[in-house]
C-alpha cells in the first residue's frame, strides 16, 4: 500500500487523475481497515488537519465554491490518509518502500525525462516527468532525504542501504541537472541543518543550559529572517543575482508577491477562497498573468506560502500554519536525543526543507502531493508517542 500510494504521487503530473484515483483506492483501503483506529488518529492530530478543514470550508466564502470544495477536500483526504498511514506502518517498511518508487521517478526523469530552455540564461534544464524545473527539484529533494535516512536505518542489511544510497546519488544528480539554483541551495543547508540539529541533541547538557541554547538559536533565527528580508530590500540582493546570471526578481515573483499583498486587502479576515484566486476573470490574477507573458486561465500560485495561505485563507489561516510551524520547531528541540537514519531525523530533515520552501514555492497543502504526504509524515514522527484507544461508532 505505503508502495502504490507514494508511486501514485510521484507520478501524479504524468499519469494525472488516473494516478489521484489509484491513491484515493489505496488511501481508502488503510482508512476503512480499522476506521475506528482511523478516527482516533485523526483526533489525536486535530491540529495538522486546522488547514484542510479551514480549506474545505473556505467554500462558504469563496468566489470559486466549487474549486474550492473540491481542492479542499482533496487535501484532507490527502492528509487523513498520511496520517493514518504513519501511524500504522513501521518506518523501516515505509522507507524502503518509498525508497523503491522514488527511485523509479527519479531514473525516469532522468533518462527519459523532458527538457526545457531557461527563459533568462538560455539553458537546458531537466524537468523530467514533472511539468517544471522547480517541481522536479522538490520531488528530487525529497527522494533524497528518504535515500540519505533508508541508507543509515539500522532496521535494514545492506541492500535497502544500498537502495538508499543509490537513491541519494540518483536523487542529487537529477538535481543537479534541473540546474534549479534555489534547490539545490535549500538541499545543502537542510541536510547541513538536520546534521546541526541532531549533533546538538546528542550533546548531553543541563536543562537550564538547554533552554538557554534553545532561546538563543530561535532569536538567531529571527535575526537571520531579518537579515534576509535587509539583504534583499536594499538592493544586494540584485547584486548578488546579476552575478549569478539569475533574475533579480526570481523570475516575477517579487510582483507576483507585490500584486498579491495588494488583494489580500479585500478579504483579510478569512481569504478569498482555497485555491479561488487563479480564475479567468479575476482582475488579478489576470494582470499577473499578462505580466509575466502566462496565458490566461494558466495554473498559478503566489510562489510564496506565506503569501499564498494569507491571501487563500486571510489571518486565520495564517495564524494555523505559524502555529505548526512553532509547534515542530518546538517539538524538535524537546527531543533528548536523534539517531541518524531514525524517524524523527527522518522528520527533522523533511520539517527542515520544506520550511525552506515556504520562501520561493508553494509546496505545503497541496492536495494529491508528495509534499503533503511527508509533511504529515513529519507531524506524526515527531508528535510524542502515546497509546490511541479507537473511537467506535455504535448504530442502532
Amino acid at each position: 500500500m505505503a508502495f502504490i500510494i507514494v508511486f501514485s504521487l510521484m507520478f501524479n503530473s504524468m499519469f494525472g487523475a488516473l494516478a489521484g484515483l489509484v491513491f484515493l483506492a489505496a488511501g481508502m483501503l488503510v482508512l476503512v481497515i480499522d476506521y475506528g483506529q482511523s478516527l482516533a488518529f485523526c483526533r489525536k492530530h486535530w491540529i495538522i488537519l486546522l488547514i484542510p478543514m479551514l480549506a474545505m470550508l473556505s467554500f462558504l466564502w469563496s468566489d470559486q465554491p466549487g474549486k474550492s470544495l473540491q481542492s479542499g477536500l482533496q487535501l484532507f483526504l490527502t492528509s487523513i490518509i498520511a496520517i493514518v498511514l504513519a501511524e500504522t506502518m513501521r518506518e523501516d517498511i515505509f522507507l524502503s518502500a518509498a525508497a523503491c518508487a522514488m527511485l523509479i521517478a527519479m531514473l525516469i526523469s532522468l533518462l527519459f525525462g523532458s527538457t526545457a530552455i531557461n527563459g533568462l540564461t538560455q539553458e537546458v534544464v531537466l524537468t523530467g516527468i514533472y511539468q517544471s524545473k522547480n517541481f522536479l527539484s522538490v520531488h528530487s529533494a525529497l527522494s533524497f532525504f528518504t535515500g540519505l535516512t533508508l541508507m543509515f536505518n539500522r532496521h535494514h542489511g545492506w541492500i535497502f542501504r544500498g537502495l538508499g544510497a543509490l537513491l541519494t546519488l540518483i536523487s542529487f544528480i537529477v538535481l543537479l541537472n534541473a540546474k534549479s539554483l534555489a534547490g539545490l541551495v535549500a538541499v545543502i543547508v537542510s541536510a547541513f541543518a538536520g546534521l546541526l540539529v541532531i549533533f546538538y541533541l546528542k550533546w548531553e547538557m543541563r536543562g537550564f543550559s538547554r533552554r538557554a541554547i534553545n532561546f538563543f538559536l530561535i532569536l538567531t533565527g529571527v535575526c537571520l529572517g531579518l537579515a534576509i528580508v535587509l539583504f534583499v530590500s536594499q538592493g544586494y540582493f540584485d547584486e548578488l543575482m546579476y552575478s549569478l546570471d539569475k533574475d533579480p526578481t526570481l523570475t516575477g515573483r517579487t510582483y507576483i508577491w507585490q500584486r498579491g499583498l495588494e488583494f489580500f486587502w479585500s478579504n483579510p479576515v478569512l481569504g478569498t477562497g482555497f485555491q479561488a484566486v487563479f480564475y479567468q476573470g479575476n482582475a488579478v490574477a489576470e494582470d499577473i498573468w499578462e505580466a509575466l507573458n502566462f496565458t490566461s486561465g494558466a495554473k498559478f500560485n503566489f510562489h510564496n506560502m506565506f503569501v499564498d495561505i494569507l491571501i487563500e485563507l486571510g489571518v486565520v489561516g495564517l495564524t494555523v500554519f505559524l502555529a505548526v510551524i512553532l509547534i515542530q520547531c518546538r517539538r524538535i528541540l524537546l527531543k533528548r536525543s536523534l539517531v541518524m537514519g531514525s524517524r524523527e531525523s527522518y522528520a527533522v530533515f523533511i520539517f527542515i526543507f520544506m520550511l525552506s520552501q515556504t520562501i520561493l514555492e508553494v509546496s505545503w497543502f497541496r492536495e494529491f502531493s508528495i509534499m503533503q504526504l511527508l509533511i504529515c509524515f513529519s507531524w506524526v514522527y515527531l508528535t510524542p508517542r502515546s497509546e490511541v484507544n479507537p473511537i467506535r461508532i455504535v448504530y442502532q
